[in-house]
C-alpha cells in the first residue's frame, strides 16, 4: 500500500502514526523504487508511504463465510425481517420485526446505516448517521491489473480520496467517491461520479483507459460526528455499534472481541466444542487445472456445463452455491462470480434464474436480485 507524497508533507505524520501503531517495515520510497515496482505510476510522482504488511481480502467472500460458518455451528438466521422496535421487559429484551417478535437476553445493534433509529425505538439518544456516497468501478480482468499494491492518494478531511485497488479476482477497483446526502437507500451511480473516478485514476496513472470499466456500484457509509466509531451497552443486554464506517469491515473481528469482552463481564462464555473455524468452500473450476477438471466432471457432470463464459462458471459451482444458501442472484453471483464478467449477465442472467427456479422450485416472478422488492420479472405465467 502506497500514499503518494506531494508538495505538503502530511506524510510525516501518517508514518509516525503508522510507527506508533506497529505497523511493520513501513518506509518512504523514491522514484527508483517506484519506476521499479510500479512502473504505471505518473512520474510526477516522486515518493510514497509503503506499507508492505497491507493486503486485500475479498469482502462478500468473507461475510459469506462468516454466515455459513456461524449457520454450521447452530445460529439460526431469518432473512427479511425488518426490525420495528425493541423494548425491555424484566430482564429480556423484546424484538419487534414486521413479521413477528423475538425475546432475548442481550440484543447488539449493528444495523449499519439504520443502527440510530433502531436505537432510538428503545428510547435512547445516540449519534445520528448521515449516509455518505461513494461510487466505485470495476475493471475488466482480462485488462490485468493497473498497479501491484493498493495506491492511496494523501488522505483529505472527509475521504481518503481516489484508491486503486488490485482484487483477489484479478481485476481493479478504482474509486470511491464522497457525497454526503440523505436518503440511506440511494445507491446509484452517476455520469459525473465515473469521471471524477476516472479523472483521479489518470492522475496517478497516464496510461489509464476508462474503457476498462465493466461495472458501476454505489454504496453508503454510514458517518457519525468524531473520528471513531460507537460502541456501548447503553441499556442493560442492548449494545449498539454505530458509524462503523471505513474501515469497518478491516475492525469487524476487533470490534467483535471488543463486543464480547462486554458480554463477558456480566455472562460466563465458554467456548463452544466441537468447534471448527474453517467454512465449506465452493470449488472455482476456473482455477482448477485440466486433470482436477476432468476429474470434478467424472463425478458430477454439471461440472462440465459452462454457464457464465466470462468467468467459467459451471452449473455444477451454482448449485453447490444453492445448497449452501444462495437464494438471489446477487447470493449467486458473490459465492460463485457468475454474472461479474465482461458482459455483466448478459449471457448467463436467464440461465443462473432457470438453475435457481428449479433448484428452489419456484416461479421465476419469485426470483430476485438481492431479495424483495429487486424481482427480475414481473407477471410470469
Amino acid at each position: 500500500m502506497s500514499r503518494f507524497l506531494e508538495k505538503s508533507r502530511p506524510w510525516k505524520d501518517s508514518k509516525k502514526n503508522g510507527e506508533m501503531l506497529g505497523i511493520p517495515g513501513i518506509k518512504i520510497v523514491k522514484r527508483s523504487w517506484l519506476r521499479k515496482h510500479e512502473p504505471n505510476l505518473s512520474s510526477d510522482i516522486k515518493s510514497a508511504l509503503l506499507a508492505p504488511s497491507a493486503a486485500v481480502i475479498n469482502p462478500y467472500e468473507v461475510i459469506h463465510a462468516m454466515a455459513g460458518n456461524a449457520f454450521a455451528h447452530g445460529i439460526e438466521i431469518f432473512c427479511e425481517e425488518e426490525v420495528t422496535g425493541l423494548k425491555k421487559k424484566g430482564d429480556l429484551w423484546i424484538v419487534f420485526t414486521k413479521k413477528g417478535r423475538f425475546e432475548t437476553k442481550w440484543v447488539i445493534n449493528a444495523a449499519g446505516l439504520y443502527a440510530d433509529k433502531i436505537a432510538r425505538t428503545a428510547g435512547l439518544e445516540v449519534p445520528k448517521i448521515t449516509p455518505w456516497k461513494g461510487e466505485e468501478f470495476i475493471l475488466d480482468r482480462h485488462a490485468g491489473m493497473l498497479t501491484r499494491r493498493i495506491i492511496f492518494p494523501l488522505p483529505q478531511k472527509e475521504t481518503k480520496g481516489v484508491l486503486v485497488i488490485p482484487t483477489v479476482d484479478g481485476n481493479t477497483m478504482i474509486g470511491p467517491t464522497a457525497e454526503k446526502i440523505r436518503d440511506r437507500e440511494d445507491r446509484s451511480t452517476s455520469s459525473s461520479g465515473r469521471q471524477e473516478v476516472i479523472e483521479a485514476v489518470r492522475r496517478l496513472i497516464p496510461s489509464f483507459k476508462d474503457d476498462q470499466v465493466i461495472a458501476s456500484f454505489g454504496g453508503l457509509r454510514p458517518k457519525i460526528e468524531g473520528d471513531d466509531f460507537y460502541i456501548h451497552e447503553d441499556m442493560e443486554g442492548l449494545i449498539n455499534i454505530i458509524g462503523t464506517q471505513s474501515p469497518g469491515l478491516t475492525a469487524a473481528p476487533a470490534i467483535s472481541e471488543y463486543v464480547v469482552k462486554l458480554i463477558a463481564h456480566k455472562l460466563s462464555l465458554r467456548p463452544k466444542r466441537p468447534y471448527s473455524p474453517s467454512p465449506s468452500e465452493i470449488i472455482r473450476f476456473r482455477q482448477c487445472n485440466v486433470a482436477e477438471r476432468n476429474g470434478l466432471i467424472k463425478k458430477d457432470p454439471y461440472f462440465g456445463e459452462v454457464i457464465c463464459r466470462c468467468e467459467m462458471v459451471t452449473k455444477g459451482e451454482i448449485k453447490e452455491a444453492i445448497r449452501m444458501g444462495a437464494r438471489t442472484m446477487d447470493g449467486i453471483k458473490f459465492r460463485t462470480r457468475a454474472q461479474m464478467g465482461r458482459c455483466q449477465g448478459s449471457f448467463c442472467t436467464m440461465k443462473v434464474m432457470a438453475i435457481l427456479a428449479e433448484e428452489l422450485a419456484v416461479p421465476y416472478d419469485s426470483i430476485t436480485k438481492r431479495g424483495r422488492g429487486s424481482e427480475l420479472v414481473k407477471g410470469y405465467v
